[in-house]
């Protein structure tokens, strides 16, 4: 995989970490203390600066019961802003 490719790996890894931990309610601390790594390593994993190890991926897995390759599938595209809604349209 080239460069770039890793770089976006990394990215959509820690998108997913960071959106499972937050639908959890854990912070970083607790999610780093539960997998044996520093906070601010799980930051730059969060971050997409730096790739987890495997056996980071799977500790991570673990914590959130689920599989490896689920978080490293392309993270969901932002959900847009809510439209408001326009005027009704007069029916004469």
């Amino acid at each position: 995989m080239d460069p770039a490719g890793l770089r976006a790996l990394a990215v959509s890894i820690g998108s997913n970490v960071r959106r499972l931990r937050e639908d959890s309610g854990a912070t970083q601390a607790q999610l780093a203390e539960a997998c044996g790594v520093e906070p601010a390593h799980l930051q730059r994993v969060e971050y997409g600066t730096t790739a987890p190890s495997l056996r980071l991926l799977q500790r991570l897995a673990n914590e959130f019961e689920t599989d490896v390759w689920k978080l490293c599938k392309p993270g969901r595209e932002p959900n847009p802003a809510p439209r408001r809604p326009g005027r009704p349209k007069r029916t004469t």
